[in-house]
């Protein structure tokens, strides 16, 4: 049954509770006078739940790349130790890929390499005898131009032979301004841009080819740590492909889990009536009927804020989580996980508590108070008391009453 603290009660405290009788609490018939001496004692409230056993702290192994199982060396529920083979992949695409990418990684390291070595390479030497032919052209022009000059002065040569030397200086001179032009765009085509593109594909196709690399180092997988072996959680291992010789697996595919099997969780769902009771950090009690004796401990982790989908019934169900305590040594292979836990979730304890039984409660939650004697024989008189939590027949007082008062209430009917 839950039992729920003080700030979670709703509604009239109601009376017809069963009755208690605690240490020095009166008994009596039905509507007879009873009383009890208010003394510090221990007081527990918790709520009661079924989960079940899971993985807490675990490694999940991905597939690395696409690709038919070939081999499962282990199955859902073995032991394996740090380095163990757990599943081997055939590598045969990835394998092409890395001949692509082995390709394209050669063309860019040769179109980065033109590049980076641009100003000794083929285009700029031919861009550059272009240039030194023109001038080497146009100075012979000017030497003979000249000579004919001075012929021409002395009445040797026809002046048309002059005038066609002069025309073709012209020539000669747009040729060179042409072939220093062309060097100069030969000079740009190596920087710039076109040079940083060719270093960038470069780096993506080195960082392609390494990574298919790795993955091909993975076409067997290992345990990277020791622990037991589990299915993946969620709807991928019920729907995917099942972990088998033969199978094919996409990149990425949840494959399994290994779990530290001194670090479980226990997993359950919460009423939507007892979600605002809990908190995150409260302690619980775990039980079972597979490893009966074997009490474990641990703290609440975590709980949905959102309903689960697809809750039955007519209250929304949140999930919740509760980390575990490593097992005692004497229980520890008793535990398994996707056992099923009863689960009890402290929501109050204290070791001196100021405990009533719950019949000697009246009015409402936010105005309730006790009939209570200072001394044997004085009269009674009505206190406002302040309630700190409520159990199935005892209630904790927050104020109100002192330790050695006497609460006096008369049995219900």
């Amino acid at each position: 049954m839950a039992h729920h603290a003080g700030p979670l009660i709703a509604g009239v405290i109601l009376l017809s509770l069963s009755p208690g009788c605690g240490p020095g609490e009166g008994a009596g018939p039905p509507g007879a006078e009873r009383t009890l001496v208010v003394e510090p004692q221990s007081f527990e409230v918790t709520l009661g739940f079924t989960g079940r056993i899971g993985p807490g702290e675990h490694a999940e192994l991905l597939a690395p790349f696409d690709g038919v199982i070939t081999a499962v060396h282990a199955g859902f529920g073995d032991r394996v130790m740090e380095g163990e083979p757990l599943v081997s992949l055939n590598p045969f695409e990835l394998e092409r890929e890395r001949v692509e990418a082995e390709a394209a990684l050669l063309r860019a390291q040769a179109e980065a390499g033109q590049l980076l070595a641009w100003a000794d390479g083929l285009e700029m030497s031919r861009a550059r005898r272009d240039v030194a032919s023109a001038e080497a052209a146009l100075a012979d022009l000017e030497r003979r131009l000249g000579e004919t000059e001075s012929l021409l002065e002395r009445g040797l040569v026809p002046r048309i032979e002059f005038e066609g030397l002069v025309q073709r200086r012209g020539d000669l001179r747009r040729q060179r301004a042409q072939a220093r032009e062309q060097l100069e765009a030969t000079r740009q085509r190596g920087e710039g841009a076109r040079r940083r593109i060719a270093l960038l594909e470069l780096d993506l196709a080195r960082e392609r080819l390494d990574r298919i690399e790795a993955d091909l180092a993975r076409a067997v997988l290992r345990a990277p740590v020791a622990g037991v072996v589990v299915r993946p959680p969620g709807k991928e291992a019920e729907t995917g492909p099942e972990l088998r010789a033969g199978a094919y697996v996409t990149r990425g595919r949840s494959l399994l889990l290994i779990a530290r099997p001194d670090g479980l969780n226990v997993s359950f769902q919460l009423d939507e009536a007892d979600v605002n009771a809990l908190a995150p950090g409260a302690p619980v009690r775990v039980t079972g009927p597979g490893f009966p004796g074997v009490v474990l401990s641990g703290s609440l982790t975590r709980i949905s804020g959102q309903a689960e989908p697809g809750s039955s019934g007519q209250n929304a169900a949140f999930a919740a989580v509760a980390r575990l305590d490593p097992p005692p040594q004497a229980g520890s292979s008793a535990v398994r996980i996707g056992m099923t836990a009863d689960i009890q979730v402290v929501v109050f304890h204290s070791d001196a508590a100021l405990v009533i039984p719950s019949e000697a409660v009246e009015g409402a939650p936010s105005d309730a108070w006790v009939r209570v004697r200072a001394a044997p024989g004085a009269p009674v008189r009505r206190v406002r008391v302040e309630l700190e939590a409520v159990g199935p027949n005892r209630v904790a007082l927050r104020s109100g009453v002192s330790a050695g008062d006497t609460v006096v209430w008369r049995a219900r009917e």
